[in-house]
């Protein structure tokens, strides 16, 4: 069960959208949201491609949210419990950057994740927007960033993660992923005047 906020600000000529997801549980597989990714992603490109130009940013915003959600079920649940097939979510030349350990291929990223102590993600709010199609031509890709908690060995830590995701066959990919745990700065002292 979650609970989703939609908030919508507009900026002209932009439209920012941001999704909040308030999960009660941890995220459980469901063998149908590959199928559901897949589906998304076709709606997306048909959106992106059918739009008339004043609608075509509300239609995109609204379809790159829809399209986030389900892929975020999907990658954090792959991450939890299907590490041996994560490779599937990235495109062969990906990039990562974990806390500073960076990565170059599927096989490599998920080979590193499968060293990783088992994990239990739970996402507290993310947001997606499309990437300007001035910058990746025709190719359907989003900006995903999610923030949550993590637990690996029974430590909880707080983590911010980005995605660059793309369409390739009908199925949303990774092109670049950046995660880093977010710790706690104190505030410096101030000095005495």
């Amino acid at each position: 069960a979650m609970s989703i906020l939609l908030e919508q600000q507009h900026f002209s000529p932009v439209v920012n959208t941001t999704i909040r997801l308030a999960y009660r549980s941890p995220l459980h597989y469901d063998a149908n949201l590959q199928v559901k990714i897949q589906s998304s992603c076709r709606r997306y490109s048909k959106h992106k491609m059918a739009a008339t130009e004043s609608t075509s940013e509300r239609l995109n915003v609204t379809s790159a949210c829809s399209a986030a959600t389900e892929f975020i079920k999907i990658y954090y649940d792959y991450v939890d419990k299907m590490r041996h097939k994560l490779s599937k979510l990235y495109l062969a030349d990906a990039e990562m950057v974990w806390n500073g350990n960076q990565l170059h291929g599927a096989a490599a990223i998920q080979k590193f994740y499968e060293q990783l102590p088992v994990s239990q993600h739970s996402i507290r709010c993310f947001d997606s927007q499309p990437v300007n199609s001035r910058a990746v031509g025709e190719q359907s890709s989003l900006l995903v960033t999610t923030g949550g908690s993590v637990f690996y060995k029974g430590k909880r830590s707080d983590f911010h993660q980005s995605f660059l995701i793309t369409s390739q066959d009908e199925k949303w990919k990774v092109v670049s992923d950046c995660f880093r745990f977010q710790q706690f700065v104190p505030a410096a002292a101030t000095p005495a005047t």
